[in-house]
This record gives structure tokens, C-alpha cells and sequence, in this order.
């Protein structure tokens, strides 16, 4: 279970192959924050996500921030259903950028 990315010009299409939990998040963090400062954007692929709590979600609404106060754009693409009914239960699939399609569409990764 891990974090992928792969670069693609200025952004950073990362696939989230983990829970995003109390037990996982800080981890997760380090590098998410560390890809923020790096990437003017970032995609990050929710699909493969196991298990998401109160944790995951404030580190999505934290890794948003951190993203906007660099100046660059963070989106949530492919939620699987699990992901989906948390984000709209706390009314944060608009806040948080949610889209349906895949975040590796029209991506080379050669």
C-alpha cells in the first residue's frame, strides 16, 4: 500500500493505493506535503482507497490549503464509493475539487 506519482509537466498525478486513516495520514502527509511545494498541481487518484476517516478528510482539507497558498491547484479524481458518500456526507466533494474521471487520462507514462 503507497502513494504513486508520476510527473507529468508541472503536475503530479498521484494515486492513493492505501487507507487514508488515523493510522496512515501523518504518514501520507510528509509526502503529500513535500509534492505540494514541488508541483504546481496535483491529481490525486482516490480510487484505490480501502478505508477513509476524520483524519483522511482533514488531511485532504489541509493538503487543499497547502496547495492554494502555493499558488497551484489540488483535484480529487475517481473516488470510489467509500471516499464519495464521506465527502458528501460533510457537503466537501464541491470544496475539495471532486471529479469522476481518471487522473491518468491522456498521461505517457514512458
Amino acid at each position: 500500500m503507497s502513494l504513486d506519482i508520476t510527473k507529468v509537466d508541472n503536475v503530479g498525478y498521484v494515486t492513493v493505493d492505501d487507507e487514508l486513516t488515523i493510522y496512515t495520514a501523518a504518514m501520507h502527509a510528509e509526502k503529500l506535503f513535500a509534492w505540494a511545494r514541488e508541483f504546481r498541481s496535483l491529481k490525486l487518484d482516490l480510487n484505490k482507497v480501502s478505508e477513509i476517516d476524520c483524519a483522511g478528510v482533514q488531511l485532504l482539507l489541509l493538503l487543499k490549503n497547502e496547495v492554494a497558498h502555493q499558488h497551484g491547484k489540488l483535484e480529487l479524481v475517481s473516488p470510489n464509493e467509500a471516499v464519495s458518500r464521506v465527502l458528501t456526507l460533510l457537503r466537501l466533494s464541491e470544496r475539495l475539487a471532486v471529479t469522476e474521471e481518471s487522473s491518468s487520462e491522456g498521461v505517457s507514462h514512458g
